[in-house]
Formats: structure tokens, C-alpha cells, sequence
């Protein structure tokens, strides 16, 4: 019992002294030494190698997926804005868009033949429908 009140009392006295350090050292301060151009110079290291800057990494993408059909540039290649850097194979694209194209070509044909009819007589029947004539 004796021996863990001493060392329940000298605990408690490191606690205190530390505590009093702490305080002391607090109102104290630190001043930091005055910087000069010398000093500066002196934390210079000069090295041989490649800089690369984590924040200039840009993510591409595409709106479309697909497969590769060419790669224009090499990992390390300077790019300048607009440059194509990479083709996606786009057969099916353009085939879907020639014959989106022959359709429209077939619709304005049969718009025309609608407007102009297909015979002499449907012709000059619509000739009359138009001018209000019979």
C-alpha cells in the first residue's frame, strides 16, 4: 500500500512538472530564424532528370465505344489542341448513315412523284385542284 501511494504521488509530480514545462515553453514562443538569399541558394539541389507535374495528367474519352483502328500518337508526344489522337473503326457508323441517307433520297422521290403524280392525267387533274379550276 505504501509503495503504491509512492508511486501514485511521484506520477502525479511528473504530470505536474511536465505540464508546468509545456506551459512555460508556450509563453515563450519560437522565432524563426531570419531567411536570406544565401540560404536559399545553399537548399538548391541540381540533378539530372524528367519533371513531370501530377496535375497536367488529362483523361480522354469518347462518346462512342468501340474498337481501335489507329493510334496517331506515342506516350510522351507533345498534342496540341484539336489533334486526332486516336480512330475508333466506324464501318457500321458510315454504313448506317449511307443508308439513312438512301432513305431520305427514296422519300424525297416519292414526295415528288406524290406532288407531280404518277400519270399525264393525275398531273393535269392536280394542275386543276390547284388553280380552283375543274
Amino acid at each position: 500500500m505504501k509503495r503504491s501511494l509512492v508511486l501514485i504521488l511521484s506520477a502525479g509530480a511528473v504530470t505536474l512538472l511536465a505540464t508546468g514545462l509545456l506551459l512555460w515553453a508556450h509563453g515563450r514562443g519560437v522565432k524563426a530564424a531570419p531567411s536570406s538569399t544565401s540560404s536559399l541558394r545553399e537548399s538548391v539541389v541540381a540533378a539530372p532528370g524528367r519533371v513531370e507535374a501530377a496535375s497536367e495528367e488529362i483523361r480522354i474519352s469518347s462518346e462512342l465505344s468501340g474498337r481501335l483502328k489507329s493510334v496517331s500518337v506515342e506516350e510522351g508526344d507533345r498534342v496540341r489542341r484539336g489533334q486526332v489522337l486516336a480512330q475508333i473503326e466506324n464501318d457500321d457508323y458510315v454504313a448506317r448513315v449511307a443508308e439513312a441517307e438512301s432513305a431520305v433520297a427514296q422519300r424525297a422521290a416519292e414526295l415528288e412523284r406524290t406532288i407531280n403524280g404518277a400519270r399525264t392525267q393525275c398531273r393535269a387533274s392536280r394542275g386543276a385542284i390547284r388553280t380552283g379550276g375543274a
